[in-house]
């Protein structure tokens, strides 16, 4: 489906789908042994796969898999009086390179429109492009297929029968073995929650320390209470648990992910979570979510720090920059998600003597990944940038992820044409470099996201805009793929 080039391809479908497509093919007559293989992995292939939209002529509304934040990637709304052909294309803006609002507001419900309204549109106009939604770079493969069927598996499994592929998972996690152990504990189900020693035989009150409205057991306490979703939004988490999942499916996905740091993050989490409802039960100590997440946090980096070699973060250079120059601008740049559907960009540029040249902000009615939402701040800073005619400046975000693959090291398959817009108008600079900064010295640019939050859209000159109370937002890229 992805190298329609190939010998390979070539062959079987001159051979078992010559007027169609490897989607739509069947068994046909007398089938070879590797094409009936291939297409017993049809389904699966066809339910992960999902249209990256580029310029939308080649999707078809109602029957292809498009809208990511969708269950099956389809348009919940039912099809009216359209054609059952309609192509996505039909929806967009093709002068402005948007989405046509009235043309979906005629389709489709306001929970789709939402989640259509925020795919990005590049004005490059990009072929779609036919993406693997579980795995990062869109590819297709075995071990990423086998994952996804394993996590299918895993809400059906009880107990000792998950242990083969999640306890080899939970060990290998580098982290103190007290947290490995605590883990263990909670895919068994064996913490002494109340509910547990209710059922024991032990009379007590089964409801949770948190909130008292629910009783307190795996679920609830990591799952579904409010205190333990509020850790998991609090910065440096910033991450936001599906809508319906239970313990199994989540610790699975957790450890399955691919991302080593946000791995330890999150089971730090829950780990901080038990360690918070213990101080509260035994010592009716009430502990701040927010300051629970940055527990977790400096944790996972003084155990990192112990037991790991520290290694320098990759900075790229696009183009040979002069440092001597007297008019080199910094511009710094950053983005956050938040919970009400929405997401807001911060950018500061500063002189050489960090005096202040413009800060501002914009915020985005659209929910989308942390990691989009930062590659989409850097096309908003370059075009920003690029508006005041600079020509020689270091831009910094701390987003590695996006900072890798604009520098051409990895590839994230949803941001690709974002990426190809920054690199597009990177290449309408003279002097310029982009690298990664630690958010620690990204404060200026996650300052302005906060406000940008707040106040909207904005923008300032030789000054940075302080105000009394600046929310909090996620850290970017801990949310890759959930």
């Amino acid at each position: 489906m992805q190298g329609g080039n190939s010998l390979f391809v070539k062959v079987f479908k001159g051979k078992y789908f010559p007027r169609g497509d490897a989607a739509n093919a069947k068994l046909g007559f007398s089938p070879s042994y590797a094409w009936r293989s291939i297409l017993s992995a049809q389904e699966l292939v066809s339910k992960g796969s999902r249209w990256r939209i580029g310029d939308g002529s080649q999707v078809k509304v109602w029957s292809d898999n498009w809208i990511a934040r969708n269950p099956g990637f389809k348009p919940l709304s039912r099809p009216t009086s359209f054609d059952e052909d309609t192509r996505v294309s039909n929806f967009i803006d093709h002068d402005l390179w948007c989405w046509n609002s009235h043309a979906l507001a005629r389709v489709f419900s306001p929970a789709d429109i939402h989640n259509i309204s925020s795919i990005p549109l590049s004005r490059r106009s990009p072929e779609d492009a036919l993406i693997w939604h579980f795995s990062a770079d869109g590819v297709y493969s075995v071990k990423s297929a086998y994952h996804v069927l394993n996590r299918e598996r895993v809400a059906n499994i009880l107990g000792p029968s998950v242990s083969s592929s999640i306890w080899r998972k939970i060990w290998k996690v580098p982290l103190p073995s007290k947290i490995r152990y605590f883990l263990w504990r909670l895919a068994k189900d064996i913490l002494p929650t109340r509910s547990n020693l209710q059922r024991k035989g032990i009379l007590l009150e089964n409801l949770c320390p948190f909130c008292s409205s629910c009783s307190e057991d795996v679920g609830h306490l990591f799952l579904h209470c409010d205190f333990a979703k509020r850790v998991y939004f609090s910065p440096p988490l910033g991450f936001r648990l599906p809508s319906e999942v239970n313990i199994l499916d989540w610790l699975n996905v957790i450890l399955s992910g691919k991302d080593l740091f946000i791995l330890q993050l999150q089971c730090v989490a829950l780990w901080k979570v038990w360690h918070a409802r213990n101080l509260r039960v035994f010592d009716n100590k009430i502990h701040d979510p927010a300051r629970v997440a940055v527990e977790a946090g400096l944790l996972v980096e003084d155990y990192n720090a112990a037991n790991f070699p520290r290694r320098s973060a990759p900075v790229n250079h696009i183009n040979r920059l002069h440092y001597a120059s007297a008019d080199l601008k910094l511009v710094k740049v950053d983005a956050g998600c938040f919970e009400n559907g929405s997401i807001s960009m911060g950018c500061v540029v500063l002189n050489r003597d960090d005096s202040v040249v413009m800060s501002a902000c914009k915020r985005l009615e659209v929910s989308v990944s942390p990691c989009m939402a930062e590659a989409m701040a850097v096309k908003w800073a370059l075009s920003l940038v690029q508006s005041l005619h600079f020509d020689n400046f270091v831009i910094q975000s701390d987003a590695l992820q996006v900072v890798n693959c604009i520098s051409g090291l990895s590839v994230i398959a949803d941001i690709v044409p974002i990426v190809a817009d920054c690199k597009s108008l990177l290449a309408s600079f003279k002097n310029v470099v982009i690298c990664f900064n630690s958010r620690d010295y990204n404060s200026e640019a996650h300052h302005m996201v906060g406000i940008g939050r707040l106040h909207g859209s904005k923008t300032w000159f030789d000054c940075i805009p302080q105000f009394a109370s600046i929310p909090s937002c996620n850290l970017p890229a801990i949310l890759p793929f959930l």
